[in-house]
């Protein structure tokens, strides 16, 4: 019986798979490194990894895995660090849970997604996957243009969504609360605020809005995103939450994953939340780092997140990327970001001895 071929549905074929960064086994192993050897600057996490007393109830709670999870209060610990009600806050698998969730919910065949790029690449996999057409909407010197984005908003049929990820990735720099509040109240749309970064960050939208009388600004369309991967240095466990408003809220709980968030992943963010000094003094400590990495033989942009864009023109982003890894540095190459070009790196935030050997690296072969 000859099989005919199975074949996706169409906008599955528009997609560019998302680009991972390095690890560090493959290339000690390709080039002749111990892993120790290696530092990898690539993928936006914490270096100094998660607290002690998480890594310990994640011990004492692994005999459990083979049960379901069961209800915890993640989302009281979130409401309380957050500032807002326990009824805003849906825990999700990462950020990526949430942006699916959110699409699942609102994005039909045909109605159009606007992102706003260059920024993370997943909005547009995500949006294509869910049937939707990804509309890029540029930005001007890595600023988010409102004239821009309303034009856009105006000119497309079923415009259902926009994604603004603030501090952006792979820029660092952050959309103003202004611009954002301007944009969602003149859009019958869903906002999603990607905040993946903020706890590196002097501002975000929560805080904004709450700066302002109530009147000033309706949030019935605005998602909050953001995620213990970075500064809470959960990256392999993937819990993100988001900040809903409670329409939002209902027809998104409605498509969630069942059990999506595994219960090592609760328990780690619940200890997490409880030891919110420890990682205070961790982010404070790589953004005092951070200021290192401005001292690169490269153009640098001033960064809110845990790592800083750099301009390594007339040279590639893929020759930096390439040299660079023949001496056991793993940063990003930018050229997979839509819009980026061929010019531009990521560096990530490491430990202080690590960005300093890798600067001295970086002077060594560009200076």
């Amino acid at each position: 019986m000859v099989m005919k071929k199975i074949r996706a549905k169409k906008s599955i074929e528009r997609i560019r798979p998302y680009v991972p960064g390095k690890g560090i086994s493959e290339i000690a192993k390709r080039f002749g490194f111990k892993e120790s050897e290696v530092i990898k600057l690539a993928s936006n996490e914490n270096p100094y990894g998660t607290s002690p007393e998480v890594i310990q109830k994640i011990r004492e709670n692994a005999q459990n895995v083979h049960l379901y999870p069961e209800p915890s209060d993640v989302s009281t610990l979130l409401s309380e660090y957050v500032g807002v009600d326990e009824e805003c806050i849906i825990t999700t698998p990462g950020m990526d849970g949430l942006i699916d969730y959110t699409l699942r919910a609102y994005i039909s065949e045909g109605d159009s997604v606007l992102i706003t790029s260059p920024t993370f690449s997943y909005y547009e996999i995500a949006s294509l996957a869910s049937g939707g057409n990804a509309v890029h909407v540029f930005r001007r010197g890595f600023e988010v243009d409102v004239g821009d984005v309303m034009d856009n908003m105006d000119n497309l049929d079923r415009c259902k969504l926009i994604f603004i990820c603030s501090p952006n990735n792979p820029t660092g720099n952050t959309t103003p609360f202004k611009v954002i509040r301007e944009i969602a109240e003149s859009f019958d749309g869903i906002v999603f605020v990607d905040e993946a970064y903020v706890e590196f960050s002097g501002r975000d939208m929560i805080s904004s809005a709450r700066a302002l009388p109530k009147k000033a600004l309706s949030l019935e369309n605005v998602i909050v995103g953001r995620t213990m991967s970075k500064a809470f240095g959960l990256a392999g466990l993937r819990i993100g939450y988001g900040v809903l408003p409670p329409m939002i809220m209902e027809d998104v709980k409605k498509v969630a994953t069942p059990f999506s968030v595994s219960s090592i992943a609760q328990v780690a963010a619940k200890t997490a939340l409880e030891n919110i000094e420890y990682f205070s003094r961790i982010v404070e400590r790589m953004k005092n780092t951070r200021e290192l990495l401005y001292k690169a033989p490269f153009k640098t942009y001033r960064s809110e997140a845990n790592f800083v864009l750099m301009n390594v023109s007339p040279l590639t982003s893929e020759q930096v990327f390439s040299k660079l890894l023949e001496r056991g540095v793993i940063v990003r190459d930018c050229s997979s970001f839509y819009g980026m070009g061929d010019h531009h790196i990521r560096v990530s935030v490491g430990r202080e001895e690590e960005t300093k050997k890798a600067l001295d690296i970086f002077n060594e072969l560009f200076r």
